[in-house]
């Protein structure tokens, strides 16, 4: 599913699942990477970004509504994650609480998803 944050007013990801449908293993440990660490969120240079389809508008959100969105895991952080969408459009944002069927952390980078 695709929501718009209250607190930025820009879409998100929520029920984040494995993209095959199956139960993804909990992993141990808090948010992010295994072993609490960064990942590699920091590690990446500074780039000027494409321009890329946001959802500006309630009515393009809801149009989003009812889809089956798939992607993959691209940055992880402590407190949450990015998804590159298989549609080409703008990296979408994602909360570990977004990801119940992980345990409620952002999956590791790699991960196909679908929300």
């Amino acid at each position: 599913d695709i929501i718009m944050d209250p607190k930025t007013g820009r879409p998100r990801a929520e029920n984040v699942q494995a993209a095959d449908g199956s139960q993804a293993p909990a992993q141990p440990g808090g948010y992010g990477p295994k072993g609490g660490g960064k990942g590699d969120f920091r590690s990446q240079p500074y780039q000027q970004p494409a321009a890329q389809q946001v959802y500006q508008t309630s009515e393009q959100l809801e149009q989003a509504a009812g889809q089956i969105v798939t992607g993959t895991i691209a940055k992880v952080n402590e407190k949450f994650g990015f998804i590159t969408q298989d549609s080409g459009d703008a990296d979408m944002f994602v909360f570990p609480p977004s990801c119940a069927a992980f345990g409620r952390q952002v999956p590791p980078v790699g991960t196909r998803v679908q929300y």
